[in-house]
């Protein structure tokens, strides 16, 4: 992924995702935040993954995999975006409804370029867009989502 868009704005989807879990904790929740270094946007060409790589401290994703192995089970998710200086960035929500307990992701993709195009169309045709949780020691836990629109810009990517 190109350079990491303003850090104005990423601060801004930050407080955002702090919000979004203060919301969900005073509903009863309990909230995971992820605190990514980078995201890349993966096409679904060179390998079978499709959608968004977020690259994840180690104790973070420790927590993730813990998480996962207690049976946290997204049962449905909800995705909030933005567009700012050619880019979209998003906070996923994963939930859990049954044990209240949620994920929260912030990401992020140019808008333009080849890659974002045929992630897009890619996970259009596909019928489902993933998230990856990474280390830099290549460790993944993946999500998937079944409805790729929710990730996509409000104007037309073709």
């Amino acid at each position: 992924m190109d350079d990491l868009p303003a850090a104005d704005t990423w601060e801004d989807v930050l407080a955002d995702m702090d919000a979004t879990a203060a919301s969900y904790v005073e509903d009863g929740w309990t909230v995971q935040k992820i605190h990514p270094g980078q995201v890349t946007v993966l096409d679904g060409e060179a390998s079978d993954r499709l959608g968004l790589d977020v690259l994840v401290p180690d104790n973070e994703f420790d927590d993730v995999e813990e998480l996962v192995e207690e049976g946290f089970t997204v049962d449905d998710y909800e995705v909030f975006t933005a567009i700012d200086g050619g880019f979209v960035f998003l906070v996923v929500a994963l939930r859990d409804p049954e044990t209240k307990r949620a994920l929260l992701v912030p990401a992020y993709y140019r808008i333009a370029g080849e890659t974002t195009t045929r992630m897009l169309v890619n996970a259009n045709e596909r019928g489902a867009i993933h998230t990856y949780l990474r280390t830099l020691d290549r460790s993944v836990i993946e999500f998937t989502h079944e409805d790729p629109e929710l990730f996509q810009p409000s104007e037309s990517v073709e």
